[in-house]
């Protein structure tokens, strides 16, 4: 056996015996349902499987095709496979059919592990043994297993990376320097006290790193079966992570989304908190004090579960107003430089203290950084040297002979080395050669001009060779023809002279890799495209509801994520490859683009044609409410006007309740009342203490927004408009997020619409669904009265008579916990059973 391969599996059972009881693995499912794994039971998982491939066939030295989505059943397969000794190919499930094959016929597998799902939709066409990922190790397809003939006995995993300009190359992995890595990523996160949420999959460097040191140096992760936005909201929630790693994109939208619900608090008060933001970043820059961390632990709280303390960024470069943003709020922010070739980390930023550049090069001492053919500035080529790099690339070994200088990785990275500090300023590939001599990198450029565009604006910039053989600057900007031209053109005023762009190129989005890298290779075809169509932003209309228009912007889009030929009836992931993180940020383009949260009803097996059918058919796209208002602010007078109504309500009518001891006012609940009349909710919130009134927030059709009779009464109960015969689920997604990160109580009416004849309507499941998404207790409520008083057919109430005061009595049922019921439909059904009930008090 060789040494890494037993340095490898002694390590992993010393650590089951030594945190036997600690559980290991969190798997989070759909139903937010939680299934835990102790490291004695992973062991003896572990130790399961290994006897179930060893019968198979399974050797040391084998080659293995690992192709299975997140789970913790894909930690336990490659654990078992490194101990047996076998090499596990890991590869993204989302891969199109013929690049999985490509790369399977390449790697030359002893045989395959997958899912049953996997196998149906994409691998009965292999003729090699197929065996389902699970405890019992089932044959999905029984072959004759042949042995690896050209074994590597020191490779751990094969890794298939493509980057942005390149077919996908083998990336052979050794044990010794897995071990290296992994411990060396333990030395940065200081602890084995670590409980993080696994996003990354097995088949990225970063994934198989840091679920490989949490595991094998004692420390517990989470992983979510499903990697939505809201799964991950949820998981936040429900696991309270104190560690997460994710690409740099996804922190500027947290970012984004964070700075939102600041500016909703008002100008001021927005101002004042934006204030502190920026003191407690100073002052934890000078002195060290972390006053961030306890004074907006709301927000940590309401977005990331209350626990995160260390934040890891990479695949890509971090924006620094991103991270200075998160470090001044009182998080570790690490951003990692790391390659599959070098693994992670190369270097790293000190989470603790804030640093401009990537990382001090002196930090390991098992790794070298030197920057090779330097220029006057010192900027030159990024080579590395450490006890982390591949053994090689798979079968290429000119490949992996020019790919190294001496013992010297090159990265393939342009940087420089200032005072210890290691500054990446691009890539080698994508460098602009000017005519003037000057090599560039585009990320130079576009910061030179972000002095100016600012960061709103997104754009990149590459070069396109001239007659002459240099580069002249091209801008790709994401927007309408002609929408940003007077911004750019005093960028010419303001810059280099050598780094003025000859033309601006109008695009609907920018072509990216999953984990957020500008594919430059691809800006170049579109100067083509420009010339010959006249326009690239003009892809898609201004009129959404055209299903032709949606389905040409959805394959504009998504040839940002893959190289396949796009036609409209291709299914995005089987036919297109779209990978788990691709389909996330398809997801935020579709929201940018068409203000729609499509994470619920897309489908992997959906053609483009289906998805711009259900677009178009949820969205209208004519909304003019902006979401994020609401609910609206609450002034003074509108909560005297609301002391003014109930005195009335109380003169008019015998007002009168019963079951507010069922009601903890320090906790927050959605409220589900039959609909009677357009003042329920105002009625119902009479009852309440201030602290609970100004909580409330509640769904409310359009047109009463319109009016004026009753845009008092849905700002006084925080109404949220929602379009009955048009897109639900933009209200849907800001009542989530308010009920969810904003500590709000909800008013919902299951029936959605005012009963005609006095009868109860047909309940419908929104109200939960989000009771079990957010784990939020539902209190039934019971209306007697309220139709009588207000009928639906009349537009202002009926008044008191004399002698008489119409009874208007609300009552309020006991909790309903989310957790005890199955699914929603049974959840429904029980609160129409519990109001039913109500009525008759």
């Amino acid at each position: 056996m060789p040494d890494g391969n037993k340095l490898f599996r002694n390590q992993f059972y010393e650590i089951c015996k030594t945190q036997k009881k600690k559980t290991a693995i969190t798997y989070i499912k759909k139903d937010q349902t939680l299934v835990e794994c102790s490291y004695e039971q992973m062991k003896d998982r572990v130790e399961n499987i290994i006897e179930k491939y060893t019968d198979i066939g399974i050797n040391n030295g084998d080659r293995v095709v690992v192709l299975i989505p997140l789970s913790d059943n894909v930690y336990l397969d490659i654990l078992a496979l490194a101990c047996i000794g076998a090499t596990a190919v890991i590869l993204d499930f989302n891969l199109h059919k013929s690049e999985l094959f490509r790369i399977i016929d390449d790697s030359d597998p002893a045989c395959i592990i997958t899912t049953e799902d996997i196998f149906t939709e994409k691998l009965q066409e292999i003729d090699l043994p197929i065996l389902e990922s699970s405890d019992e190790c089932h044959f999905l397809k029984k072959r004759v297993l042949e042995h690896t003939k050209d074994p590597n006995y020191d490779a751990i995993a094969i890794l298939y990376s493509s980057g942005t300009t390149s077919q996908a190359k083998g990336v052979v992995i050794g044990y010794e320097q897995e071990i290296n890595a992994f411990n060396r990523l333990y030395k940065v996160i200081g602890s084995n006290n670590v409980n993080y949420l696994m996003l990354f999959p097995t088949s990225h460097i970063s994934g198989l790193t840091s679920f490989l040191v949490v595991l094998m140096r004692g420390g517990s992760l989470a992983v979510l079966e499903e990697s939505s936005a809201i799964q991950l909201m949820n998981g936040f929630q429900i696991y309270k992570p104190n560690c997460f790693g994710m690409v740099p994109k996804i922190w500027d939208t947290y970012k984004g989304k964070i700075e939102d619900s600041i500016k909703q608090k008002g100008v001021l008060r927005a101002k004042i908190i934006n204030g502190m933001i920026k003191c407690c970043g100073t002052l934890r820059y000078y002195t060290g004090i972390n006053l961030g961390r306890r004074f907006f632990h709301s927000i940590n709280k309401q977005v990331f579960g209350g626990r995160l303390q260390q934040i890891y960024s990479g695949g890509g470069k971090t924006n620094p107003d991103t991270s200075r943003f998160f470090w001044n709020l009182g998080y570790d922010f690490f951003d990692f430089y790391a390659s599959t070739e070098a693994n992670i980390p190369i270097v790293v930023t000190d989470g603790i203290k804030y640093m401009k550049s990537i990382g001090n090069i002196n930090e390991d001492p098992n790794s070298s950084v030197r920057i090779s053919n330097p220029d006057n500035n010192g900027v030159g080529k990024i080579q590395v040297k450490s006890n982390m790099l591949m053994l090689e690339y798979f079968h290429s070994p000119e490949l992996t002979q020019s790919a190294f200088d001496g013992e010297y990785f090159k990265t393939g990275d342009y940087g420089r080395i200032e005072n210890e500090e290691l500054y990446i300023t691009g890539r080698i590939k994508e460098s602009i050669h000017l005519s003037n001599g000057e090599k560039v990198s585009p990320e130079d450029i576009e910061n030179s001009y972000k002095e100016t565009v600012g960061q709103e604006i997104e754009f990149a910039v590459t070069g396109i060779k001239s007659d002459d053989g240099y580069d002249e600057v091209y801008v790709f900007a994401v927007g309408k023809s002609g929408q940003f031209d007077e911004i750019f053109q005093q960028v010419k005023q303001t810059v280099n002279a050598n780094y003025r762009y000859k033309k601006i190129i109008y695009v609907d989005e920018l072509p990216k890799t999953s984990v957020g890298k500008v594919k430059r290779y691809k800006l170049s075809t579109l100067v083509d495209k420009e010339t010959n169509s006249g326009s690239i932003g003009s892809v898609l209309e201004d009129n959404v509801n055209n299903i032709e228009s949606i389905e040409n912007w959805l394959c504009h889009a998504l040839s940002k994520y893959t190289d396949c030929n796009i036609t409209k009836d291709k299914k995005i992931s089987s036919d297109l490859g779209i990978d788990s993180l691709s389909m996330f940020e398809l997801c935020v383009d579709i929201d940018n683009k068409f203000k729609i949260c499509v994470e619920d009803f897309i489908s992997q097996d959906l053609t483009i044609t289906e998805l711009a059918k259900l677009i178009s058919g949820k969205n209208k796209n004519n909304d003019e409410f902006n979401y994020s208002s609401f609910p609206l602010h609450r002034k003074r007078t509108d909560w005297l006007k609301f002391e003014l109504f109930k005195k009335w309500t109380k003169f008019n009518y015998n007002f009168s309740c019963s079951g507010l001891e069922n009601i903890d006012f320090n906790e927050n609940y959605i409220f589900t009342p039959n609909h009677e009349s357009h003042f329920d909710s105002m009625w119902m919130m009479a009852f309440f203490p201030k602290k609970m009134q100004v909580r409330m927030c509640s769904m409310a059709a359009d047109y009463l927004f319109r009016k004026s009779i009753y845009k008092y009464g849905v700002r006084i109960m925080g109404g949220v408009p929602v379009h009955r015969n048009g897109n639900t689920s933009i209200a849907m997604k800001r009542i989530y997020d308010l009920i969810a990160f904003e500590n709000r109580s909800l008013m919902i009416h299951p029936e959605g619409t005012r009963s005609r004849n006095g009868q109860l309507g047909e309940f419908k499941i929104g109200a939960a669904e989000l009771s079990i998404k957010t784990k939020i207790k539902i209190i039934p409520v019971g209306i007697n009265g309220a139709r009588d008083i207000f009928p639906p057919d009349k537009k202002f109430p009926k008044l008191r008579t004399i002698g008489e005061k119409k009874r208007l009595h609300f009552a309020f049922g006991t909790p309903l916990d989310p957790l005890n019921y199955s699914n929603a439909r049974e959840l429904t059904r029980e609160i129409k059973k519990e109001i039913i009930k109500l009525k008759n008090i």
